[in-house]
């Protein structure tokens, strides 16, 4: 929810100013129509907010995990909107930023998942049961 606040003032002080754009919720500035970037990107932080607090006893990790995959697929995703120069081919220097965070996460949730797995004691569950509750740790 923080970041969705931080976008409130990013907003409000000019930063990750959008492409000129002719959307009807483009917002002026200075006599040019323009993307709401970082309004774009309030939207996708309360959605990642919501989405960790959906996460029922999530193994160790897992959370920081989906928030660094989840912020890097919105910046790269907005970051096509955003007034940046590019530096390798269409990509931004954000864009390429965001796609590497992407890739160490999605590496470290495979890695998570495995672990907890792995340290998690199996039971027989029977599909139509309800599920066995492990002890708090």
């Amino acid at each position: 929810a923080g970041f969705a606040v931080a976008m409130f003032g990013a907003y409000l002080h000019g930063l990750f100013r959008g492409k000129a754009t002719g959307v009807p919720w483009g917002v002026e500035i200075f006599g040019e129509q323009h993307h709401p970037t970082q309004i774009y990107l309030l939207i996708a932080f309360l959605g990642i907010y919501l989405i960790l607090r959906g996460q029922r006893d999530p193994a160790p990790g897992i959370p920081i995990l989906t928030f660094l995959l989840l912020h890097a697929v919105s910046r790269f995703t907005v970051e096509f909107f955003v007034e940046s120069p590019v530096v390798l081919g269409p990509l931004t220097l954000a864009q390429i930023a965001s796609g590497v965070a992407a890739l160490v996460a999605i590496a470290g949730l495979l890695v998570a998942t495995r672990r907890f797995q792995a340290t998690t004691p199996e039971t027989e569950w029977r599909p139509g049961e309800p599920p066995v509750e492990r002890p708090p740790a």
